[in-house]
């Protein structure tokens, strides 16, 4: 009996460990996410011969669809739980990342906003469950979880850097949704 309860201790331990692995890394792609619209400006004006103003009304466009996701996170939580409602931040992200890569001027608006709504849908929701992963002493496990959208947001303007000099954006577009799609599904996945 002993036997049993220790390998469900360390199965337990080991499906927690696994779920604070998948948010931090749904935080550094979400901190690429959320930054890598400055670097891509220049890049996306000239692609689609749009002035500094209408550029401008991404930003816009962006932190609108985010102030949506927040408000869906509040409602979707407490119906949805945690994990499936972080998968969902996660899916939309992917979505809004992959049509910005489709798209023309100025339907781009629209992916743009997508993918604040899922930034929106996550970052709250993320540190919410991890809040409640650590209910005691969850300062430090939420300043780490914050370090992590930190990281991203540092490395994907260098990353989009080096693929401008390597004439390769797209790329960017794709592999992130990828990478999004993926954290979603273990996200989604995870007890």
């Amino acid at each position: 009996l002993s036997g049993g309860a220790g390998s469900l201790m360390t199965s337990e331990s080991a499906q927690m460990r696994r779920s604070i692995l998948l948010v931090h890394a749904s935080f550094v792609l979400t901190g690429v996410v959320v930054t890598m619209l400055g670097p891509l400006i220049p890049i996306l004006s000239a692609r689609w011969s749009i002035s500094d103003a209408d550029a401008g009304g991404m930003f816009t466009s962006q932190f609108a669809g985010s102030m949506l996701g927040v408000g869906l996170s509040s409602l979707l939580l407490p119906r949805r739980g945690f994990r499936i409602v972080l998968a969902l931040g996660l899916f939309w992200m992917s979505l809004g990342v992959a049509l910005l890569a489709l798209s023309r001027w100025p339907s781009a608006l629209a992916a743009v906003f997508f993918y604040g709504v899922g930034f929106g849908i996550t970052i709250p929701t993320g540190n919410l469950l991890i809040s409640k992963m650590y209910p005691e002493g969850d300062a430090s496990a939420l300043n780490l979880l914050n370090m992590s959208w930190g990281i991203g947001a540092i490395l994907g303007p260098i990353a989009i850097a080096a693929l401008v000099q390597l004439h390769r954006v797209e790329a960017l577009y794709w592999i992130l949704a990828l990478l999004l799609v993926v954290c979603g599904a273990g996200v989604a996945g995870s007890d």
